[in-house]
């Protein structure tokens, strides 16, 4: 007999995402899971419909259920309260420094947490544990001051999701949500206050919000109210027949969305948004590094460069150090000091691209990178297209 979900309280705090060779922000969790914005092409929502469905009574889109804030505190003691070796990643994480990513998967600052009240405590514990904290919200909950004021004292930074287009359209794609005003209001104001905040908008719909005049109007209100980065990214599903069935019965024509969202029609349009916010004067960055392997501003598509002990196992280190030297070479990756084993299992195998990536993405999937060599060991060197580099023994390519 399946077991009642809402009975079962939320012990999945933390963990790394398994898109960690194009996310430099893959450590973290949540503090909920579930999430009631409402936003009906949600990826993540669909992967729980599929999953939870299949195996417990009582899921809906609309349930949110809350950790137990202790669990943050048993994670932390095991992480700090002893030197003792271990092989549990989520630890050597925190022992190494990395930030946690906060939210990107659910609600922090949600209206669940009046009744739950469990926010503020999880607050409290990373502020006694010093562990630095990336804070991704839809909400201007977090101006709360019962929020607010331990954020101020926290190492952190905000990243606040908001779509491009009018209020309207916004309130028809995420109808939970607030006001993508509000929250552009709620992104200055922060800032003012001396946070670092940045804004995401993931996903561009192509077809329903990427006509130009929206992408200027994003970076003109980003360039107003002070965003200090602007991370973007186009649609991504995990579950086209449940994704379907969401956009069709809002009246879009999803095969058209997708064929919309094909690298030939999207990478022309985050081109031109890279081009428009550049005229802006604001930083942006994608993790879409097959298409924009040399656009963004940041090696962290999330754009907090420097705020935090850096992750560099990823292809965006991989494109910096195109930038920075002209080639890259699995050597490069290899002389990475941390790295996640089943992610450097991975790029070791998929680093030549073809069928040992795995249905992975790889340097070689990229239009604008070329293979110039290769090592003593056959891994591929790496360069620009438009790079006059071509491989000689005096370039010293850093060959293994």
């Amino acid at each position: 007999m399946k077991r009642d979900i809402r009975e079962l309280q939320f012990k999945s705090i933390a963990g790394w995402r398994g898109d960690s060779m194009v996310c430099p922000q893959a450590f973290g969790g949540d503090v909920f899971a579930g999430c009631s914005m409402g936003c009906w092409w949600c990826f993540c929502r669909e992967m729980e419909q599929g999953l939870y469905n299949r195996y417990y009574n009582g899921w809906s889109r609309e349930l949110v259920r809350p950790c137990d804030p202790e669990d943050f505190r048993r994670l932390f003691d095991s992480a700090f309260g002893s030197d003792k070796e271990t092989n549990n990643w989520e630890i050597k994480c925190l022992r190494y420094g990395l930030p946690f990513n906060m939210g990107s998967k659910a609600e922090i600052f949600c209206a669940e947490d009046f009744e739950h009240n469990v926010v503020e405590k999880v607050l409290r514990i990373f502020l006694e544990y010093h562990v630095p904290v990336i804070f991704e919200t839809k909400t201007h909950f977090a101006g709360i001051p019962r929020y607010l004021d331990i954020i101020r004292e926290l190492k952190s930074a905000v990243i606040v999701s908001i779509m491009g287009g009018s209020d309207t359209l916004n309130y028809k794609l995420e109808p939970g949500s607030p006001p993508a005003s509000s929250r552009w209001k709620f992104v200055e104001e922060m800032n003012r206050k001396g946070i670092w905040t940045g804004v995401r908008w993931e996903p561009i719909l192509m077809g329903i919000n990427s006509a130009e005049d929206v992408l200027e109007g994003y970076a003109e209100m980003a360039r107003r109210t002070g965003a200090r980065h602007v991370s973007f990214y186009n649609y991504r599903t995990s579950n086209y027949k449940l994704a379907q069935a969401e956009f069709e019965k809002r009246g879009h024509d999803y095969l058209k969305l997708l064929e919309n969202n094909l690298d030939e029609n999207w990478a022309p349009v985050g081109k031109k948004f890279f081009e428009i916010l550049r005229r802006h004067g604001v930083r942006a960055s994608s993790p879409d590094f097959v298409n924009f392997p040399f656009d963004s501003s940041c090696e962290s598509c999330c754009g907090v460069d420097g705020l935090f002990k850096p992750y560099q196992f990823t292809y965006q280190h991989a494109c910096q150090i195109i930038k920075e030297r002209g080639s890259v070479c699995w050597g490069d990756m290899e002389a990475v000091p941390f790295k996640n084993p089943e992610a450097y299992a991975r790029m070791r195998a998929g680093w030549n691209g073809g069928k040992g990536s795995g249905g992975y993405f790889s340097l070689k999937d990229s239009p604008e990178i070329k293979v110039v060599d290769q090592d003593e060991n056959g891994f591929n060197i790496y360069a620009a297209v438009d790079s006059k580099l071509e491989h000689s023994p005096g370039i010293g390519l850093g060959l293994l």
